[in-house]
């Protein structure tokens, strides 16, 4: 073999591990992270761009085929994406692997970093204003809407244990911190995050229910982060835009609550008596198992 095509060969070899280098860059701050922030999303575009640009000043491409190779992992990824997001025309632009791949393109319209400074500056304020204005949008249409019906959830009733809920303190809209008085009522706390497919379908499904029994019991939305070092936005919570009557929300404070109780997950159907005491628990979610959990509640709260 000649040390031409031993050259050729090596660089089709690098070439390939460049462009699967941006599948695993993608998969870490646009697909496989938990809830990617935007730091994440600049992070991840910005070295998207500029990976092309420095990848171009360190190989030359003689043949046409070469430069094909670098698309070849990002276009099968985009394909991929095309068949497997809902169709919407909306979380369809605004997702992040085609953004990525439109980042990926305008990058290769650069030869070096000296010419075309407003090509590059068009590219900042689209990764910026994706990263803080789109992305976000599309992380909405992502998570709501018909998402609950493809999840394979694990439901049931869990094992009791023994909890006052007039001890626990919780956190109110006015930033206070606030103990429930059951008040000769029972009182239900159901748990929710807004990343959770089906705390959406619950919370749309039983509104009609609580209300229609709330001279019997307590309803609270009981909102919980996705772990301990997650930073919750509490305006956002308290402005939740599927919960309705946005007095019923709660924050678990220092997740004390599903400390205590040793829970993991969401949505939790805790229903406790007129003292306080824990005298149900379901946890999970779907829209089949609504008058099971309905009639439930209802032999307890009838007694």
């Amino acid at each position: 073999m000649s040390s031409l095509h031993k050259t050729l060969i090596s660089k089709y070899v690098l070439t390939l591990g460049y462009s699967l280098g941006f599948l695993l860059m993608w998969g870490l701050f646009l697909m496989d992270a938990d809830n990617p922030g935007t730091i994440g999303v600049i992070i991840c575009l910005i070295y998207t761009f500029y990976a092309d640009i420095f990848f171009k000043n360190a190989v030359v491409f003689d043949h046409k085929v070469s430069r094909y190779f670098k698309f070849i992992f990002p276009v099968f990824y985009l394909i991929s994406t095309l068949f497997t997001v809902k169709f919407n025309l909306l979380n369809i632009l605004l997702h992040p692997i085609i953004t990525a791949n439109i980042v990926l393109v305008a990058g290769s319209q650069l030869a070096t970093l000296k010419e075309k400074h407003s090509l590059q500056f068009f590219v900042h304020s689209y990764i910026l204003l994706y990263s803080f204005a789109l992305y976000p949008i599309w992380g909405q249409q992502n998570n709501v809407g018909e998402m609950a019906e493809s999840y394979d959830f694990a439901i049931g009733q869990k094992e009791i244990k023994k909890l006052d809920i007039r001890m626990i303190p919780f956190i109110k809209s006015d930033d206070t911190s606030y103990l429930i008085k059951p008040n000769d009522k029972y009182v239900l706390i159901e748990t929710w995050n807004e990343k959770c497919p089906p705390c959406f379908a619950a919370i749309k499904d039983l509104v009609g229910f609580f209300d229609q029994h709330q001279d019997k019991m307590i309803h609270f939305y009981l909102y919980q982060a996705p772990n301990k070092n997650t930073v919750t936005d509490r305006n956002s919570v308290f402005h939740f835009e599927k919960i309705k009557n946005k007095n019923k929300i709660l924050i678990d404070k220092d997740n004390q609550l599903y400390d205590q109780m040793g829970l993991e997950g969401y949505p939790y159907f805790l229903l406790f008596d007129q003292n306080g005491q824990l005298i149900y628990q379901y946890f999970g979610y779907h829209s089949s198992v609504k008058d099971e959990l309905s009639e439930n509640i209802l032999e307890l709260i009838a007694e």
